[in-house]
């Protein structure tokens, strides 16, 4: 792999695998998730256009280094093990085998694999929204208390929306720190 290519690729992996657990979500904490879901998406978004970019940017150099090899095959057909009229269909075939086109056709294709991978991230955090805002939705029409509760449930119930809003309270002033 190019060196170039080799250390973002390293990069890009990495961040890929600490990025996918950021698709949890903790339906006790709603408040803490619609707030983090913004940063997440944008994280996750500037990480796969930077995969986009570099993906072009190899399959740019796979292209520039066919184009090289190519003109350098007919310019001095020997070098390559030629000899006699020199077609097209003999320079293609050349170059194809060639171990620079090669690698640089390895590079693109995968960091094409890795921005793919990245495109499928950020289509899971736009799902993690729809279900963010879903269970928004469930929790504010009060789905859960709409079912019939025994005495010592509601009770049960009455004490733990008491210590979950205590907890979020919590959690607001410590972020606010």
């Amino acid at each position: 792999m190019h060196p170039e290519f080799e250390t973002e690729l390293e990069e890009l992996s990495e961040a890929l695998e600490e990025c996918r657990p950021m698709l949890k979500l903790n339906p006790s904490e709603l408040d803490k998730e619609c707030r983090e879901q913004p940063e997440k998406y944008e994280m996750i978004g500037q990480l796969a256009t930077r995969a986009k970019f570099l993906s072009r940017k190899a399959k740019d150099a796979m292209e520039y280094v066919e184009s090289d090899l190519r003109s350098k095959i007919r310019k001095d057909p020997e070098k390559f093990g030629l000899n006699g009229k020199i077609t097209e269909g003999t320079v293609s075939e050349t170059v194809e085998i060639q171990d620079e086109l090669r690698e640089a056709k390895s590079d693109y294709i995968e960091l094409s694999r890795v921005a793919d991978s990245f495109s499928v991230l950020v289509s899971s955090m736009e799902q993690r929204k729809a279900m963010l805002r879903d269970l928004v939705s469930l929790f504010v029409h009060k789905y859960y208390q709409g079912q019939s509760l025994s005495g010592e449930e509601k009770g049960l119930n009455d004490v733990f929306e008491e210590e979950l809003a205590n907890q979020r309270d919590e959690d607001i002033h410590e972020e606010d720190k």
